[in-house]
């Protein structure tokens, strides 16, 4: 009977609050893979020294016609120009980005069709990140997921030794629980990380030329 009433003033508070639905993502600490290669044979093995990209949670509200995306790491958002952060929710109506790189933010989302683009605001304090966005459409949750990486040399490197996490686990490019490596045959394909890692880098890249030529084209 107690979780019942619980279950009831959870309900209550969030429909005061104007948050209609929410979803949030816990996410293990000290679980940060690291990517290495050595006479061409890379190796994966997780570690515990990056607090700053290490996810401890990513989430999402939805209040009113606004949607609300956050990450959190176990240590700081790091202004850096070697390290990033995503948080990917894409569903059947439409695709929503939160991006921040190399001390830039980027929040934006495209409808399914293609016909609807609009950009958010994203904000930065202490551990989490934030992206908030108008919703151009909801409709079936299709992924909800979040990354954080590190690279050694130049932002999104990945022939060169970084780190990375990833909420939920299984968005990891491995599924080893402590340590995998492979052959210089393996190199290439294992060295980029996950599709989608490399996906969000790239729809990130779009939403800014899109948003420069609409800039330009109402000026």
């Amino acid at each position: 009977m107690k979780s019942i009433y619980v279950g009831i003033f959870a309900l209550v508070m969030l429909v005061a609050t104007g948050i209609v639905y929410a979803e949030k993502i816990a996410d293990d600490t000290n679980d940060v893979w690291h990517w290495s290669k050595s006479n061409g044979t890379f190796k994966w093995a997780s570690t515990s020294g990056e607090p700053n990209i290490d996810i401890t949670e990513i989430s999402y509200e939805i209040q009113g016609n606004k949607l609300i995306f956050k990450l959190k790491v176990k240590g700081t958002i790091e202004n850096s120009d070697k390290a990033g952060y995503g948080i990917y929710y894409n569903t059947s109506e439409a695709n929503y980005l939160v991006g921040y790189a190399q001390g830039t933010g980027t929040c934006f989302g495209i409808s399914t069709d293609g016909t609807q683009v609009v950009g958010g605001n994203v904000t930065v304090t202490g551990n989490t990140l934030i992206g908030t966005i108008e919703s151009i459409g909801l409709g079936t949750k299709i992924e909800f997921w979040g990354w954080a990486a590190k690279y050694s040399s130049t932002f999104g490197n990945t022939k060169e030794e970084w780190w990375g996490d990833w909420a939920p686990n299984s968005k990891a490019p491995t599924e080893s629980n402590g340590e995998d490596t492979g052959s210089s045959e393996d190199t290439e394909k294992d060295g980029k990380g996950t599709p989608g890692f490399e996906m969000a880098l790239l729809i990130t890249a779009i939403a800014l030329i899109v948003a420069f030529n609409r800039r330009n084209y109402y000026l």
